[in-house]
């Protein structure tokens, strides 16, 4: 999957269709399940998926770690309009935009007919609990169990994670993901969607997918999902697809919660670089 992308700004973004990328994933989890997989070196145990958008790519220019972080991704879906444009206005070619919402509602209709368990952790309040039943009505035999939202009071440096989780007193990162790592394995997850928003969720998928070379060789999907539990859940109104088709999702959200615009206006220094970036080519 790595070898099918366009860099921008030092960040690979998959290029590869949408339908090929759920393919290759679909691949990749029957694949390393079977026993002869055991036999071959170096198979990596997570799969990482990551929603670069203007905004993301606008705080990897300031964030060393957080850049390096996505950079990795095994998989980067190009989640927005700006992204698509940004590829072409820089002319490294045309790619399919890819809703991270819409990869995620896939996920689950994939997971539905080839029988992978769905695992949800993050989202305010009860909204993954929501997002769940929701999900388990929408797809026949879909199984999703919902994880314990942590709040991370610090995000910045990996190293300096404080997590708190259930009410109980502050854990240090080793030790909170050595013990959510054994309870994904204990439940069978396959395919994790981590809902804590940039760049705590990027953070959090990076440290949590270094703990599971203790486990089987059982393969585990990751996607950093941002606030897709609060559209899952009908708790957050999704814009009209004409609205989503025309590239003005980002409008329909800042009329809908106007304290949105302060990221926006973070955003633009995106556009600002990919005009500059053009100038100087």
């Amino acid at each position: 999957m790595r070898k099918n992308f366009k860099e921008l700004f030092g960040i690979p973004i998959t290029s590869a269709k949408k339908a090929t990328i759920l393919e290759e994933i679909e691949k990749w989890l029957g694949k390393t399940r079977k026993s002869e997989e055991k036999k071959k070196k170096k198979q990596p145990k997570t799969l990482s998926i990551f929603t670069p958008n203007p905004e993301i790519i606008a705080f990897s220019f300031h964030d060393k770690k957080f850049k390096e972080i996505v950079a990795k991704a095994h998989i980067n879906i190009p989640d927005g309009n700006g992204i698509v444009w940004a590829l072409r206005f820089l002319q490294k070619g045309r790619i399919e935009k890819i809703s991270g919402v819409d990869f995620v509602a896939e996920l689950c209709q994939l997971s539905s007919q080839k029988g992978f368990r769905i695992g949800l952790i993050g989202g305010k309040g009860k909204v993954a609990l929501s997002a769940g039943e929701c999900l388990e009505r929408s797809y026949n035999n879909l199984r999703v169990t919902v994880l314990d939202a942590p709040e991370i009071k610090v995000a910045q440096s990996p190293q300096q994670i404080l997590i708190h989780s259930n009410g109980n007193p502050p854990l240090g990162a080793e030790k909170y993901f050595r013990n959510l790592a054994r309870v994904v394995r204990q439940k069978n997850i396959d395919i994790l969607f981590v809902a804590l928003g940039h760049p705590k969720q990027e953070y959090f998928i990076h440290l949590l997918s270094s703990h599971f070379s203790h486990f089987s060789s059982r393969p585990l999907v990751l996607m950093a999902v941002g606030g897709a539990l609060d559209y899952l859940s009908g708790s957050v109104p999704r814009a009209p697809k004409w609205v989503r088709e025309r590239g003005f999702e980002w409008l329909f959200r800042l009329l809908l919660n106007p304290q949105r615009l302060p990221r926006q206006l973070r955003g633009g220094e995106f556009f600002y670089r990919v005009l500059m970036a053009r100038i100087h080519s």
